[in-house]
């Protein structure tokens, strides 16, 4: 399915010898001045970023396109989402901070890094104890599976039972 949505802005940006493989790219007006410092973030953007390869001159040309998502009014702020995953496990390096965008659906918020962080620790101490149990199973380096147990506790009944006739034949006898 292709997007069809009104280009916004397109800046040429990358030519890459490796553009197969995967790159980060940054656009930042601390390295150089560019029309993105006037944009800002928002977790309900009104543009959506796209990557638009220039074929005609080559693959390794690309463009960075931001869309308008919705009508956009004269001087109105053009906001649009660092990330578009849904994981805020994706956006926790580099993206700490307080959202101020109002939206609903804000990911951005301390509350949301705290939920994130408090799940974090949660899915560490159950990593861990699950490395517990896994090394409580085992004895002398072995697994011990259900089967094993199960011979095992067989013979220790078996025993037992067999002390108590010893004990209970030599009642009978005095």
């Amino acid at each position: 399915m292709f997007l069809s949505l009104p280009l916004v802005f397109s800046h040429l940006f990358l030519q890459s010898p490796n553009f197969s493989e995967f790159e980060t790219v940054t656009m930042s007006p601390h390295e150089k001045s560019n029309l993105f410092m006037f944009f800002n973030t928002a977790c309900a953007p009104n543009v959506i970023q796209s990557i638009i390869v220039d074929e005609r001159k080559d693959s390794r040309w690309g463009r960075f396109g931001l869309h308008a998502r919705m009508d956009i009014e004269p001087g109105q702020e053009l906001c649009w989402d660092y990330y578009c995953s849904q994981e805020i496990g994706s956006m926790e390096e580099g993206f700490r901070f307080e959202c101020a965008c109002g939206a609903r659906n804000c990911r951005y918020t301390q509350g949301k890094w705290a939920e994130h962080d408090k799940k974090m620790k949660e899915s560490e101490k159950r990593k861990k104890i699950r490395k517990e149990i896994r090394r409580d199973r085992s004895y002398d380096g072995q697994s011990i599976n259900s089967t094993r147990v199960m011979e095992t506790s067989k013979r220790t009944v078996s025993n037992i039972l067999s002390s108590v006739k010893a004990l209970w034949n030599s009642l009978v006898r005095n």
